[in-house]
């Protein structure tokens, strides 16, 4: 229980610091999970409280929130439509949720990518260079055993994104749907993306 930091940061306030952690350490500005505990460990200095005893668990307690997501009401039925066509489907965010830990979600994706894993986040090239070699590799580890790789050897992937999810707080993700087409055709990128 740390109550002098909720009585100095309110939400406006913490993401105020947020954005001075971003600008103050410029190399961990795409990896939000870096910087919301750099930005615990400054909230509990700041209010007298040991950074090692509690950033730790605050940010357990975030991330457990962070993912308890509200989706539209379409959004589990057009995924499962997408799996049932035998599309692989995954996800690019440039925040920290998982869609893993994320309730009926997890199991309808072959992916999921943060810009804290590629190093950049999107629109950079590589966290779609980095889905485009998940998809590969999903091709490659059900090739012949299911409908959406039969006739991919040496198939190229053509990578559309068909949709988002919304979540309770401010969220961006691009939700790739993807199929395998011809090795002529060349790969070909669009996100679509939805700020709630």
């Amino acid at each position: 229980n740390t109550p002098k930091v909720t009585a100095k940061y309110d939400s406006q306030g913490f993401r105020k610091l947020m954005g001075s952690m971003r600008e103050k350490h410029p190399s961990i500005a795409h990896n939000f999970t870096a910087l919301r505990k750099k930005a615990l460990e400054v909230a509990f200095e700041e209010t007298g409280y040991d950074p090692e005893s509690h950033v730790e668990a605050a940010f357990d307690a975030f991330i457990t929130a962070r993912n308890d997501v509200l989706l539209y009401d379409d959004s589990l039925g057009a995924l499962k439509v997408l799996r049932e066509r035998g599309l692989i489907v995954g996800a690019i965010t440039n925040g920290n949720a998982n869609v893993w830990e994320m309730k009926q979600m997890g199991e309808l994706f072959d992916f999921a990518i943060k810009a804290e894993d590629a190093g950049k986040p999107k629109p950079a090239r590589e966290p779609f260079e980095i889905a485009v070699a998940c998809c590969r590799e999903v091709l490659r580890e059900v090739a012949g055993a299911e409908p959406r790789a039969n006739a991919t050897a040496g198939a190229g992937a053509a990578v559309r994104a068909s949709g988002s999810f919304h979540h309770a707080t401010t969220v961006s993700s691009t939700l790739l749907a993807v199929t395998s087409t011809p090795a002529s055709t060349s790969t070909s990128t669009s996100t679509s993306t939805s700020t709630s």
